[in-house]
């Protein structure tokens, strides 16, 4: 972050890119996965968010899906295969563009 709290811009020198909370990304798996605890989506989301501060490049809410889907015996095969394949859940993504952009 910037003196001014806006978010410095993206090493390639284009738009900035806005970064999703610990609490969005809780928010988004927890609603994507309405079978898992809140404690699991949770502890993914940290991990994530953990994850991302040592690696830039990465992308936090693929990360937690992954972690979720490691760690969580509630998610059902067919999501857990489909994650580890890299496909994802347009609703996922919705919901991702709709926190970048400010409407949730």
């Amino acid at each position: 972050m910037t003196a001014l709290g806006t978010p410095p811009a993206h090493r390639s020198g284009g738009e900035a890119k806005r970064a999703l909370t610990r609490k969005q990304i809780a928010a988004v798996l927890r609603e994507q996965f309405p079978k898992v605890s809140r404690s699991q989506c949770e502890k993914a989301a940290s991990e994530a968010v953990a994850y991302c501060h040592v690696r830039p490049d990465a992308d936090a809410m693929e990360h937690a899906m992954t972690v979720l889907m490691r760690n969580s015996r509630q998610v059902s095969y067919r999501n857990r295969r489909d994650a580890d394949v890299g496909r994802a859940n347009s609703t996922v993504l919705d919901a991702i563009a709709n926190i970048q952009a400010g409407v949730a």
